[in-house]
Protein backbone atom coordinates (compact mmCIF):
# COMPACT_ATOMS: atom_id res chain seq x y z
CA UNK A 1 0.00 0.00 0.00
CA UNK A 2 2.90 2.27 0.81
CA UNK A 3 4.20 2.18 -2.62
CA UNK A 4 0.55 2.23 -4.45
CA UNK A 5 0.53 5.36 -2.29
CA UNK A 6 3.91 6.41 -3.41
CA UNK A 7 4.95 5.48 -6.89
CA UNK A 8 2.31 8.38 -8.40
CA UNK A 9 4.00 10.92 -6.16
CA UNK A 10 7.54 10.22 -7.98
CA UNK A 11 6.24 9.69 -11.45
CA UNK A 12 4.60 13.33 -10.85
CA UNK A 13 7.60 14.75 -9.07
CA UNK A 14 10.04 13.21 -11.77
CA UNK A 15 8.11 14.45 -14.86
CA UNK A 16 7.85 18.05 -13.28
CA UNK A 17 11.97 17.80 -12.57
CA UNK A 18 12.69 16.63 -16.05
CA UNK A 19 11.46 19.36 -17.79
CA UNK A 20 14.30 21.08 -16.68
CA UNK A 21 17.37 18.87 -17.26
CA UNK A 22 19.50 17.63 -20.06
CA UNK A 23 18.06 14.21 -21.85
CA UNK A 24 21.73 12.86 -21.04
CA UNK A 25 20.72 13.16 -17.44
CA UNK A 26 17.53 12.35 -17.31
CA UNK A 27 17.83 8.65 -16.07
CA UNK A 28 20.01 9.54 -13.00
CA UNK A 29 17.95 12.64 -12.01
CA UNK A 30 14.89 10.01 -12.14
CA UNK A 31 16.77 7.34 -10.03
CA UNK A 32 17.90 10.11 -7.15
CA UNK A 33 14.32 11.14 -6.93
CA UNK A 34 12.60 7.69 -6.79
CA UNK A 35 15.43 6.16 -4.67
CA UNK A 36 16.58 4.19 -7.25
CA UNK A 37 12.17 3.26 -8.22
CA UNK A 38 12.21 1.88 -4.53
CA UNK A 39 7.89 2.44 -5.20
CA UNK A 40 8.17 0.75 -8.48
CA UNK A 41 10.33 -1.92 -8.22
CA UNK A 42 7.92 -2.90 -5.13
CA UNK A 43 5.05 -2.81 -7.31
CA UNK A 44 6.21 -4.76 -10.18
CA UNK A 45 7.21 -7.57 -8.01
CA UNK A 46 3.92 -7.77 -6.06
CA UNK A 47 1.87 -7.32 -9.15
CA UNK A 48 3.39 -9.48 -11.42
CA UNK A 49 2.51 -12.71 -9.86
CA UNK A 50 -1.35 -12.11 -9.21
CA UNK A 51 -1.40 -10.88 -12.66
CA UNK A 52 0.08 -14.17 -13.80
CA UNK A 53 -2.08 -15.84 -11.77
CA UNK A 54 -5.15 -14.04 -13.28
CA UNK A 55 -4.71 -14.24 -16.75
CA UNK A 56 -4.26 -17.87 -16.47
CA UNK A 57 -7.82 -18.09 -14.56
CA UNK A 58 -9.19 -15.77 -17.10
CA UNK A 59 -7.72 -18.08 -20.09
CA UNK A 60 -9.11 -21.37 -18.71
CA UNK A 61 -12.43 -20.27 -17.31
CA UNK A 62 -14.02 -19.37 -20.51
CA UNK A 63 -16.33 -17.42 -18.77
CA UNK A 64 -17.98 -20.03 -16.64
CA UNK A 65 -16.93 -18.90 -13.23
CA UNK A 66 -17.60 -15.68 -11.38
CA UNK A 67 -14.87 -13.21 -12.00
CA UNK A 68 -12.98 -10.55 -9.62
CA UNK A 69 -14.95 -7.14 -9.51
CA UNK A 70 -12.00 -5.18 -9.74
CA UNK A 71 -9.76 -2.82 -12.05
CA UNK A 72 -7.54 -5.51 -12.46
CA UNK A 73 -9.90 -7.64 -13.80
CA UNK A 74 -11.13 -4.71 -16.09
CA UNK A 75 -8.44 -4.17 -17.37
CA UNK A 76 -7.98 -8.03 -18.14
CA UNK A 77 -11.21 -7.96 -19.66
CA UNK A 78 -10.17 -4.94 -22.14
CA UNK A 79 -7.49 -6.57 -23.81
CA UNK A 80 -7.77 -7.80 -27.27
CA UNK A 81 -9.21 -10.77 -28.30
CA UNK A 82 -7.29 -10.96 -31.12
CA UNK A 83 -4.10 -9.79 -30.64
CA UNK A 84 -4.20 -10.14 -26.24
CA UNK A 85 -1.76 -8.12 -24.35
CA UNK A 86 1.37 -9.87 -22.64
CA UNK A 87 2.06 -9.94 -18.87
CA UNK A 88 4.22 -7.05 -19.24
CA UNK A 89 1.31 -4.87 -21.43
CA UNK A 90 -0.75 -5.77 -18.56
CA UNK A 91 1.65 -4.48 -16.05
CA UNK A 92 2.34 -0.99 -17.56
CA UNK A 93 -1.57 -0.83 -18.21
CA UNK A 94 -2.20 -1.48 -13.80
CA UNK A 95 0.30 0.91 -13.15
CA UNK A 96 -0.48 3.64 -15.24
CA UNK A 97 -4.40 3.34 -14.15
CA UNK A 98 -2.58 3.46 -10.55
CA UNK A 99 -0.81 7.05 -11.87
CA UNK A 100 -4.11 8.54 -13.46
CA UNK A 101 -6.39 7.63 -10.94
CA UNK A 102 -4.89 8.00 -7.70
CA UNK A 103 -5.38 12.23 -7.14
CA UNK A 104 -8.19 12.99 -8.75
CA UNK A 105 -11.08 10.92 -6.39
CA UNK A 106 -8.80 12.31 -3.43
CA UNK A 107 -8.93 15.96 -4.69
CA UNK A 108 -12.73 15.78 -5.89
CA UNK A 109 -13.54 14.33 -1.73
CA UNK A 110 -11.17 17.60 -0.23
CA UNK A 111 -12.94 20.21 -2.37
CA UNK A 112 -16.50 18.37 -1.68
CA UNK A 113 -15.83 18.67 2.16
CA UNK A 114 -14.39 22.11 1.83
CA UNK A 115 -17.54 22.74 -0.16
CA UNK A 116 -19.58 21.33 2.57
CA UNK A 117 -17.86 23.54 4.93
CA UNK A 118 -18.46 26.83 3.09
CA UNK A 119 -21.91 25.48 2.44
CA UNK A 120 -23.38 23.59 5.55
CA UNK A 121 -26.65 24.37 4.88
CA UNK A 122 -26.45 21.23 2.67
CA UNK A 123 -25.85 19.13 5.85
CA UNK A 124 -29.15 18.33 6.61
CA UNK A 125 -31.00 17.08 3.65
CA UNK A 126 -27.90 15.38 2.44
CA UNK A 127 -27.82 13.43 5.86
CA UNK A 128 -31.53 12.68 5.57
CA UNK A 129 -30.67 11.09 2.06
CA UNK A 130 -27.60 9.26 3.25
CA UNK A 131 -29.31 8.22 6.44
CA UNK A 132 -31.85 6.12 3.89
CA UNK A 133 -29.42 4.89 1.93
CA UNK A 134 -27.25 3.73 4.94
CA UNK A 135 -29.81 0.88 5.48
CA UNK A 136 -27.96 -0.29 2.04
CA UNK A 137 -24.99 0.23 3.04
CA UNK A 138 -24.53 2.16 0.75
CA UNK A 139 -25.35 0.48 -2.95
CA UNK A 140 -22.27 0.43 -4.86
CA UNK A 141 -23.36 2.68 -7.70
CA UNK A 142 -25.10 5.34 -5.33
CA UNK A 143 -27.77 5.84 -6.99
CA UNK A 144 -30.09 5.89 -4.32
CA UNK A 145 -28.20 9.52 -2.91
CA UNK A 146 -29.36 11.64 -5.95
CA UNK A 147 -29.07 15.14 -3.82
CA UNK A 148 -25.28 14.29 -3.28
CA UNK A 149 -24.56 13.50 -6.82
CA UNK A 150 -25.70 16.62 -7.31
CA UNK A 151 -23.58 18.13 -4.97
CA UNK A 152 -20.76 16.28 -5.74
CA UNK A 153 -21.24 17.83 -9.58
CA UNK A 154 -21.74 21.52 -8.48
CA UNK A 155 -18.91 21.33 -5.96
CA UNK A 156 -16.41 19.52 -8.99
CA UNK A 157 -17.77 22.38 -11.11
CA UNK A 158 -16.71 25.07 -9.38
CA UNK A 159 -13.68 23.36 -7.81
CA UNK A 160 -12.21 21.61 -11.21
CA UNK A 161 -9.26 19.99 -10.12
CA UNK A 162 -7.71 21.43 -13.48
CA UNK A 163 -8.29 24.63 -15.30
CA UNK A 164 -8.12 22.57 -18.57
CA UNK A 165 -9.23 19.29 -19.82
CA UNK A 166 -8.63 17.20 -22.67
CA UNK A 167 -5.03 17.51 -23.62
CA UNK A 168 -4.16 16.53 -27.06
CA UNK A 169 -0.47 16.50 -28.97
CA UNK A 170 -1.04 17.28 -33.08
CA UNK A 171 0.47 14.40 -35.09
CA UNK A 172 -0.22 16.11 -38.10
CA UNK A 173 -1.29 19.71 -39.20
CA UNK A 174 -4.68 20.35 -38.79
CA UNK A 175 -7.33 23.29 -40.30
CA UNK A 176 -11.09 23.68 -39.04
CA UNK A 177 -13.81 25.26 -40.78
CA UNK A 178 -13.16 28.66 -39.80
CA UNK A 179 -9.64 28.90 -41.40
CA UNK A 180 -7.73 28.18 -37.43
CA UNK A 181 -4.70 26.33 -38.38
CA UNK A 182 -2.87 24.10 -35.31
CA UNK A 183 0.55 23.50 -36.50
CA UNK A 184 2.16 19.61 -35.81
CA UNK A 185 3.21 19.71 -32.35
CA UNK A 186 0.97 21.54 -31.03
CA UNK A 187 -0.54 21.02 -27.63
CA UNK A 188 -4.26 21.95 -27.58
CA UNK A 189 -7.27 21.52 -24.80
CA UNK A 190 -10.34 22.41 -23.52
CA UNK A 191 -10.38 25.78 -20.70
CA UNK A 192 -12.88 23.36 -18.43
CA UNK A 193 -12.52 26.05 -15.79
CA UNK A 194 -13.68 28.99 -17.81
CA UNK A 195 -16.79 26.97 -19.16
CA UNK A 196 -18.12 25.63 -16.38
CA UNK A 197 -18.06 29.14 -15.18
CA UNK A 198 -19.77 30.87 -18.64
CA UNK A 199 -23.33 32.39 -18.17
CA UNK A 200 -23.75 30.51 -21.73
CA UNK A 201 -24.04 27.12 -20.16
CA UNK A 202 -25.39 28.24 -16.57
CA UNK A 203 -27.52 30.32 -14.61
CA UNK A 204 -25.27 32.57 -11.80
CA UNK A 205 -22.52 30.28 -12.90
CA UNK A 206 -20.57 32.28 -9.85
CA UNK A 207 -22.77 31.20 -7.31
CA UNK A 208 -22.57 27.82 -5.27
CA UNK A 209 -26.02 25.71 -5.99
CA UNK A 210 -25.55 22.25 -4.74
CA UNK A 211 -28.87 20.71 -6.01
CA UNK A 212 -28.58 22.52 -9.27
CA UNK A 213 -28.47 19.20 -10.92
CA UNK A 214 -31.14 17.32 -8.75
CA UNK A 215 -33.53 15.04 -10.39
CA UNK A 216 -36.48 17.56 -9.62
CA UNK A 217 -34.26 20.63 -11.12
CA UNK A 218 -34.68 21.97 -14.61
CA UNK A 219 -31.22 21.02 -15.58
CA UNK A 220 -31.32 17.75 -13.94
CA UNK A 221 -27.74 15.93 -14.61
CA UNK A 222 -25.86 13.01 -13.12
CA UNK A 223 -22.37 13.52 -11.72
CA UNK A 224 -20.73 11.05 -14.17
CA UNK A 225 -22.78 12.57 -17.59
CA UNK A 226 -20.97 14.04 -20.24
CA UNK A 227 -21.91 17.36 -21.41
CA UNK A 228 -20.07 19.87 -23.34
CA UNK A 229 -20.82 22.65 -20.69
CA UNK A 230 -18.81 20.01 -18.38
CA UNK A 231 -16.18 19.01 -19.96
CA UNK A 232 -14.39 17.53 -16.55
CA UNK A 233 -15.16 14.01 -17.87
CA UNK A 234 -13.68 14.60 -20.72
CA UNK A 235 -15.68 13.80 -24.47
CA UNK A 236 -16.42 10.91 -26.37
CA UNK A 237 -15.44 7.68 -26.79
CA UNK A 238 -12.11 8.32 -24.85
CA UNK A 239 -14.12 9.69 -22.16
CA UNK A 240 -13.21 8.79 -18.49
CA UNK A 241 -14.03 4.91 -17.90
CA UNK A 242 -13.12 5.34 -14.20
CA UNK A 243 -15.97 8.20 -13.66
CA UNK A 244 -18.41 5.93 -12.65
CA UNK A 245 -15.83 3.65 -9.60
CA UNK A 246 -14.86 7.54 -8.69
CA UNK A 247 -18.57 8.61 -7.97
CA UNK A 248 -19.59 5.62 -6.54
CA UNK A 249 -16.13 5.48 -4.14
CA UNK A 250 -17.13 9.83 -3.26
CA UNK A 251 -20.69 8.90 -2.26
CA UNK A 252 -19.75 5.94 -0.26
CA UNK A 253 -16.90 7.98 1.58
CA UNK A 254 -18.37 11.45 1.58
CA UNK A 255 -21.83 10.03 3.00
CA UNK A 256 -20.20 8.08 6.09
CA UNK A 257 -18.62 11.30 6.66
CA UNK A 258 -21.88 12.94 6.65
CA UNK A 259 -23.42 10.79 8.57
CA UNK A 260 -20.84 10.35 11.74
CA UNK A 261 -18.97 13.77 11.84
CA UNK A 262 -19.91 17.48 12.05
CA UNK A 263 -17.24 19.39 10.18
CA UNK A 264 -15.62 23.05 9.97
CA UNK A 265 -12.62 24.94 8.72
CA UNK A 266 -10.44 25.60 11.60
CA UNK A 267 -9.67 29.24 10.04
CA UNK A 268 -12.58 29.80 7.14
CA UNK A 269 -10.64 32.48 5.96
CA UNK A 270 -7.59 30.58 5.26
CA UNK A 271 -6.41 30.25 1.77
CA UNK A 272 -7.53 26.61 0.36
CA UNK A 273 -5.91 26.00 -3.12
CA UNK A 274 -2.68 26.97 -5.21
CA UNK A 275 -1.89 27.21 -9.03
CA UNK A 276 0.64 24.61 -10.06
CA UNK A 277 0.48 25.27 -13.76
CA UNK A 278 -2.75 24.49 -14.87
CA UNK A 279 -3.24 22.15 -11.67
CA UNK A 280 -5.55 23.73 -8.82
CA UNK A 281 -4.24 21.60 -5.68
CA UNK A 282 -5.87 21.72 -2.62
CA UNK A 283 -3.09 23.27 0.24
CA UNK A 284 -2.37 20.65 2.96
CA UNK A 285 -2.38 23.58 5.49
CA UNK A 286 -6.51 24.07 4.90
CA UNK A 287 -7.46 22.26 8.67
CA UNK A 288 -10.83 21.16 8.77
CA UNK A 289 -11.80 20.06 12.71
CA UNK A 290 -14.03 16.48 12.58
CA UNK A 291 -16.43 15.89 15.79
CA UNK A 292 -17.47 12.91 15.93
CA UNK A 293 -21.68 12.80 16.11
CA UNK A 294 -23.57 11.46 19.06
CA UNK A 295 -24.63 8.07 17.81
CA UNK A 296 -28.44 8.71 18.93
CA UNK A 297 -27.84 12.08 16.34
CA UNK A 298 -26.10 10.01 13.77
CA UNK A 299 -29.65 7.21 14.23
CA UNK A 300 -31.58 10.17 14.21
CA UNK A 301 -30.66 12.00 11.08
Amino acid sequence: MAAAAQFPEDAIYVGEALRYVPSLLASGVASLITKRHRALRTLVSGLYPVLVERLKRHINSEGTEDKPRDAIQWIIDSSPRKNPWTIERLLREVIGHLIFSSHAPKFALVMAVHSLCLHPEYLEPLREEAQAAASTDFAQDGDEMPLLDSFLRESARLNPIDGVSMRRKVLQPYTFADGTCLPQGSIVSIPQRAIMRDSMYYDNPETFDGFRFAPDSTTAKKYTDIDVSYPTWGMGRRACPGRYYASSLLKMVLGKLILGYDFEFADAKAPRVFQWRSAVVPRSSTKVQFRRRHASKAREA
